[in-house]
């Protein structure tokens, strides 16, 4: 038996809606909402392409997410109206997974390989070039706290992820703490506001079950509880 608690990150930013109740792809400038485009993303994994702080990489129309050994780094994007034209603004949110008691993730790593590859011709230099770079439906944090993982994937245009709790482990022993948001709000549909000077980042309320040793799933109520200021 284990416990699956699943949980959405609107990184859309509280995406504006068409007639059709479809949500729409747009750049954003300040105090306007970015969209969300809804197509599954996969995570690249770094084999030098990259900062050495990432692990993977991967990027929707408005956002992009990067994967340290610590959790996630959202880089929101959106264009500001000058005189001479528009210029393009970025910020970072950080999503930091944390065990209590405190501890450090023994490990990240790539879970349901993706069928696709990536290569990286940059310059002139061949032997500097990186060809069939793998990629990932999904990322895992392992032990992120005692029976605790944390697996990172994509569902309909939306960045997600799944805290798999151990039968016997507690759910509550994960924190996640936010860096470079303006605060934290709960909301009355028991979703988290995460304020950015680009607009508003959205944790949808967690969805969870129990998976029985066949396979089958029981409903169970979940949801978040605001620790700190900077931290659910």
């Amino acid at each position: 038996m284990r416990h699956l608690l699943s949980l959405w990150l609107a990184l859309g930013l509280l995406s504006p809606i068409t007639a059709a109740g479809d949500p729409v792809a747009r750049h954003a400038g300040p105090g306007k909402p970015l969209g969300v485009l809804r197509v599954h993303p996969v995570f690249v994994e770094n084999r030098g392409q990259f900062q050495e702080a990432a692990k993977f990489r991967t990027a929707l129309p408005s956002q992009a997410a990067t994967i340290t050994e610590h959790g996630l780094v959202l880089t929101l994007l959106g264009r500001e109206s000058k005189e001479r034209g528009r210029s393009l603004l970025g910020h970072n949110v950080v999503l930091r997974f944390e065990g209590v008691p405190t501890t450090s993730i023994t490990s990240v790593r790539g879970a349901e390989q993706a069928i696709s590859r990536c290569s990286y011709l940059l310059g002139n230099d061949e032997s500097r070039w990186l060809t069939g770079v793998p990629c990932w439906q999904a990322v895992r944090f392992e032990d992120v706290a005692p029976g605790v993982s944390v697996d990172v994937h994509g569902r309909n245009g939306l960045l997600e992820y799944d805290v798999v709790v151990a039968a016997g482990s507690e759910p509550d022993a994960l924190r996640v703490v936010v860096e470079g948001s303006q605060g934290l709000r709960l909301l009355p549909d028991g979703s988290v506001q995460i304020r950015t000077p680009l607009g508003v980042v959205r944790q949808l309320a967690p969805k969870a079950w129990e998976v029985e040793a066949d396979g089958s799933h029981l409903p169970l109520v979940s949801r978040i509880e605001l620790i700190a200021t900077d931290r659910f």
